[in-house]
């Protein structure tokens, strides 16, 4: 099912490697939280895997980028902040939910802007 995102991707227009930074990019960011990290990772893999070579990188880039830092936004992003909520509970430390999302909104949305640009700006010097 997912190769078929990448070739509606294909068949949309959206085959220009800047634009494939952007909607691979935030994608993936926003899909971190709802299937985590590692396995967002893989569902980007084979929706590349249908897109034409010259949005490849980019695509692979931005999605890295994306997973990485999409993964601070909630906990639910990556393991590791599963494993710290409940490590802070097993200390009787205590972080809502909404405080955690609180946090990751202060920042994430700016680096991984700060980090797609960046790959915009290298990908258009190219």
């Amino acid at each position: 099912m997912t190769p078929a995102l990448g070739q509606w991707l294909n068949r949309a227009g959206f085959v220009s490697p800047l634009v494939l930074t952007w909607v691979i990019g935030l994608g993936s960011a926003l899909g971190a939280n709802l299937l985590n990290n590692i396995p967002m990772t893989l569902t980007c893999a084979s929706i590349i895997s249908a897109l034409p070579e010259p949005g490849l990188s980019a695509a692979a880039f931005a999605a890295t980028v994306g997973v990485n830092l999409g993964a601070n936004l909630t906990p639910l992003g990556a393991l590791a902040g599963i494993m710290w909520m409940n490590i802070l509970h097993d200390k009787e430390v205590s972080i809502s939910f909404r405080e955690f999302v609180r946090y990751g909104l202060m920042i994430t949305p700016f680096s991984l802007a700060a980090a797609l640009l960046a790959l915009t700006v290298q990908l258009g010097a190219r």
